[in-house]
């Protein structure tokens, strides 16, 4: 069983920022003891043939989940909001996946190894979106002092996806996660 993959999705109108973002993992020596692979949402033949010899791996993603065409709209590339919660299923042979998404790139390996030393003991890594050069996650427009409209990512994601208000409130001011680069183990 190999140990560490590095695993991202493109298609076609990405396949530029691919390539970008696999130049930037293999311009560090690090790279060498870890496995590239790339989910494919629609990437063309030539495309196909050119990052084979760059990366270990390219499978055909999938809908790993029953979602109703009309969310969809054939546009394949959202397989990436599914397809990173099913990595072990398309690349059995690791026992650690990265997930980056095809728009990143690496600017230092010390991130990537604490990704992966964030997944030891069973742990799942992932990076909160906030910091000085991210907007105001929420705001909160206060009416007659006591009554409060909140707006907020979570909040809005949290209602449209069904789930009740006294939740949605307690969601509403909590972290918000980003899924562009998150690191998991097999066990996890």
């Amino acid at each position: 069983m190999r140990e560490k993959a590095i695993v991202t999705l493109a298609d076609s109108n990405y396949f530029d920022l691919l390539v970008e973002l696999i130049k930037s993992i293999q311009a560090n020596e690090e790279s060498k003891n870890i496995s590239i692979c790339v989910l494919d949402a629609g990437l063309n033949k030539n495309q196909i043939k050119t990052l084979s010899s760059l990366v270990y791996s390219i499978k055909k993603a999938n809908w790993d989940i029953e979602v109703p065409g009309y969310k969809v709209m054939k546009k394949e590339w959202l397989k990436s909001q599914v397809s990173r919660a099913f990595l072990p299923n398309y690349f059995p042979e690791f026992k650690k996946y990265l997930w980056i998404d095809c728009d990143a790139w690496i600017n230092s390996w010390s991130a990537v190894e604490l990704y992966f030393k964030a997944c030891d003991n069973g742990k799942l890594g992932i990076t909160q979106s906030i910091g000085p050069g991210y907007k105001i996650m929420t705001k909160v427009n206060w009416l007659f002092g006591k009554l409060a409209i909140i707006k907020s990512q979570n909040y809005k994601h949290a209602k449209s996806s069904g789930i009740d208000e006294d939740i949605a409130r307690k969601l509403a001011f909590a972290p918000h996660i980003n899924i562009g680069v998150f690191f998991v183990g097999k066990e996890f």
